[in-house]
């Protein structure tokens, strides 16, 4: 139904069927690729659609369940489906095209894909990304008599569910898809459908007998299936066919005659760095062709080479591209431009592009480029590679397909999104639509906003986009006209971030032509939602002027990871003379903002300057002026891009697009962000599972698991003892605080250090604060250095009330001194007793000295 929709001719419907001893058979298969219950009603379905149909039987195993499929395999599944259309295609020499229904399943869509580039076929995915709860209410209101004759989730009972129409079982889909996150459109394999009447058919089919089989009588989630036994057609009124939309026509390109070539400029020759590298980061400058007289095909394959040994050198290669920027001299040169660019660039996951026309280009063509090395290889495995490619070639209502051998997007590093440059066209029907420069873009970030919603993010997010558009033809060639509702009602609300203080950084660049004669073209920069989250890119907007100069400046910063930089220079005089002067402000800012963002100047990996020729400025005079300002702070001029263009932002004169990262670092950040979260969610885990020591509402001592009473008042009010003794100075309304044995007595006495302020480090706080590297360093130490003096102002508190006890303690022991001193005898009467004491004891001694001698002479 999209497909007629949107102007297509269905021609005939192409069937793979299960076969089980060499016949058809309608039992349930294993099968990654197609359904197979109800198989034995699709003969039917092209009768009610009065078109021809083409079967084969499924011989294949799904061999190969990796997510991508690059390579033919032999004895696949995908290969019958091959042999299958190839047949088609041999008896329909017209045919251009295969419709799918894909809607999530990547896994599919990437398969049918490679089918039809072998066999040079369109793939039509109008389903593709688009809402399930949306697409099955837009079903049902367009009359799809659809019943489902397969279940396989939990919620789905095959008792009560198999057979039912879409309409009759919604709501408890869309029950199941609040309790279970069920795919209301059964995209995750929960049921498989039949359809029995749509616009479509000139007949109805009507089922007269069917029976259940069950597959898997599974507790929770039963695997069962219909089998339609017998079934027939029914006449119906036809009503009128499905309106298709107005599709204007754009007349083919043709290629432009070759001219003569001009002498290359120095700021292109060998002398310049030809490409920057930082780590595994590669950013190659703007490569001309070295060929005197040639053509433009000879021109692509003389830069491929170049480019290709420049890589090599940096132990790279082709593959490891991430983004092209290509800017031609004239843009009816894109055709032959993009076949020989298509016979270096590999056809799958190719790297994301932009393209566009500028006339004042004194070569050809200029190409640039940033690779990361070796992640070409690694892209084979998706889970390990640091680079994903979002590369989608079917035509559906999602996004616009690419026209070219290019991808939608790149993410490095599962946070940094490079999209392709994004022109003002319909996805469904993939030609541009009409109005003004308003239009236009408004139509340019819907398309780029849908294609950062598969990459887990959106136009909020993004961090850096520079503007291509098409001046007003009718203006003079030398004033290049504003544009106030792309730039404040469009562009700005629309990348308006929803954090307040961070505003995206948008260029307004005009070249004389883009692709498919549109006006706009946008190229955008952005971060995945969880990096922008928890990354939290600054940005900073400053404006100095330095009569006549006037300068702008558009900074993001991520701390030690990225840094990017639009700037501007605008003149009030007409032609600007002190060239040197405007470029050692630029660079000695630039250099200001790297070190401000924690980065160093050899990760600048690229400077793309945009300016106008009609000001006097040529390339040598920029090169010798950026060589100067660099060798005067003692920095290496990195690769460079010079872009002259037709007029630039505020009427501008030269623009400086300024690229530093260290995506090593931004992976750093990602991965403590992942352990930091899954640390927490193990935290909380253990939290919740682990028992609980509550604390004696009485005497504040801890009551362990398993220990202790609970009360719970008639107010829902809980109250937990240790013990019994706590629990019946409670029933009697005892107040804790003039117990002398709890610790409230104790706190109110004044015994122990109940006012301080590290107790307020302590308290529990409901407020989400995002994770910062050094904002958790700085709490950890913070936490040590809270719990050192909270245990010395302890210690100090005791030391306190022992002072004040020993201070009581004499004054007692003077108290009773003076009410007891009569008890205390004299001094002299101490001594007299002393004496006395003495002289008794001298005679005891004598006594017994007498008494031995006595006893020694008797025995003599």
């Amino acid at each position: 139904m999209e497909c007629v929709k949107y102007g297509h001719e269905i021609i005939g419907l192409a069937h793979l069927f299960p076969q089980e001893n060499g016949s058809k058979s309608t039992a349930e298969i294993d099968s990654f690729m197609f359904q197979s219950v109800g198989s034995n009603l699709v003969e039917s379905i092209a009768s009610c659609m009065d078109v021809p149909l083409w079967t084969a039987a499924i011989a294949g195993k799904p061999n190969t369940t990796d997510l991508m499929y690059n390579t033919a395999v032999d004895g696949d599944e995908v290969e019958d489906m091959y042999q299958l259309l190839l047949q088609v295609k041999k008896e329909v020499p017209d045919l251009e095209g295969v419709c799918s229904g894909a809607i999530l399943s990547s896994y599919q869509r990437n398969r049918v894909e490679n089918v039809c580039h072998r066999l040079q076929l369109t793939s039509l995915t109008y389903l593709w990304q688009q809402d399930q709860q949306e697409l099955l209410e837009r079903m049902i209101q367009n009359r799809v008599h659809a019943i489902i004759i397969k279940v396989a989730a939990i919620g789905l009972d095959p008792t009560r569910h198999l057979g039912k129409s879409l309409q009759e079982i919604q709501p408890e889909l869309l029950r199941l898809k609040e309790k279970y996150q069920l795919n209301v459109c059964g995209e995750g394999g929960e049921y498989e459908t039949l359809t029995l009447d749509c616009p479509l058919f000139r007949k109805r089919i009507v089922i007269n007998s069917s029976r259940i089989v069950m597959h898997s009588d599974d507790f929770c989630a039963p695997v069962a299936y219909l089998v339609i036994e017998e079934s027939s057609l029914e006449d119906k009124y036809l009503l009128n066919p499905l309106l298709k939309p107005p599709i204007s026509s754009n007349d083919p390109q043709s290629p432009d005659e070759i001219q003569d070539i001009r002498q290359l400029e120095s700021a292109h020759s060998d002398d310049i760095t030809a490409a920057t590298t930082f780590r595994d980061q590669i950013h190659v400058r703007g490569l001309v062709s070295r060929l005197p007289i040639s053509s433009i095909q000879e021109d692509m394959s003389d830069i491929f080479n170049q480019l290709r040994d420049i890589l090599q050198e940096r132990q790279a290669c082709l593959q490891d591209i991430c983004f092209i920027h290509l800017y031609l001299q004239n843009m009816n040169t894109f055709a032959a431009v993009n076949h020989e660019y298509s016979n270096h660039i590999f056809t799958w996951q190719p790297p994301s592009r932009s393209c566009v026309e500028c006339k004042d280009l004194t070569v050809k063509v200029l190409l640039d480029c940033f690779a990361v090395r070796g992640s070409g290889a690694a892209r084979i495995d998706p889970t390990q590679s640091v680079v994903q490619v979002l590369h989608v070639r079917s035509i559906s209502a999602w996004a616009p397909s690419c026209i070219g051998p290019y991808s939608q997007a790149t993410t490095v590093h599962r946070s940094l999104i490079l999209l392709a440059g994004q022109i003002p066209l319909n996805p469904a029907t993939m030609q541009l639509i009409g109005g003004n420069y308003q239009e236009q873009s408004r139509q340019c970030i819907q398309n780029a906003n849908a294609v950062l919603r598969v990459l887990d993010s959106n136009v909020k997010n993004v961090i850096s986009a520079i503007v291509y558009v098409v001046p007003n033809l009718q203006n003079d060639s030398d004033y290049v006209p504003t544009f106030p509702p792309l730039q404040g009602n469009v562009l700005q609300c629309e990348l308006r971030s929803e954090h307040s203080d961070f505003q995206t950084p948008v260029l307004l660049i005009y070249v004389s032509k883009l692709p498919r004669e549109s006006l706009v073209e946008v190229e955008l920069t952005a971060l995945t939602r969880t990096a922008f989250d928890t990354l939290c890119p600054n940005t900073l907007q400053l404006e100095e002027k330095c009569n006549p100069y006037t300068f702008w400046y558009q900074i993001v910063t991520i701390s030690r990871a990225v840094c990017l930089i639009l700037a501007a220079v605008k003149c009030t005089e007409r032609v600007a003379k002190d060239i040197d002067y405007v470029v050692s402000s630029l660079i000695e800012k630039i250099d200001d903002a790297i070190l401000q963002a924690q980065l160093f100047w050899n990760q600048v990996l690229h400077l793309r300057i945009f300016y106008q020729r009609y000001n006097t400025i040529d390339q040598t005079k920029l090169v010798s002026a950026l060589r100067i300002s660099c060798k005067k702070k003692g920095l290496t001029v990195p690769a460079i891009s010079l872009i002259p263009v037709s007029g630039i932002q505020n009427k501008a004169f030269l623009a400086i697009q300024v690229t530093a990262l260290d995506i090593d670092i931004l992976d750093t950040k990602m991965w403590l962000m992942d352990r930091v979260a899954l640390c927490l969610n193990q935290s909380i885990s253990t939290q919740r599972n682990a028992m609980r020591i509550h604390t004696c509402y009485f005497c504040s001592s801890p009551v362990y698991p398993g220990h202790g009473i609970t009360f719970v008042r008639n107010d829902s009010k809980i109250f937990r003892f240790c013990r019994s003794k706590c629990h019946k100075n409670f029933n009697r309304k005892r107040n804790p605080r003039k117990v002398k044995w709890t610790k409230s007595f104790r706190k109110a006495a004044g015994k122990e250090m109940a006012l301080d302020t590290t107790y307020d480090f302590e308290k529990q706080r409901n407020r989400v604060v995002k994770y910062d590297r050094d904002l958790m360093n700085a709490t950890i130490h913070a936490m040590q250095r809270v719990q050192d003096i909270k245990q010395r102002r302890d210690q100090d508190f005791h030391k306190n009330r022992m002072k004040t006890g020993k201070v009581n303690e004499r004054v007692r022991d003077l108290r009773e001194l003076e009410q007891n001193i009569s008890l205390i005898q004299p001094a002299v009467a101490s001594k007299v007793n002393v004496q006395v004491n003495l002289n008794n004891a001298k005679e005891r001694n004598a006594a017994q000295q007498e008494s031995k001698q006595s006893s020694m002479l008797v025995d003599q």
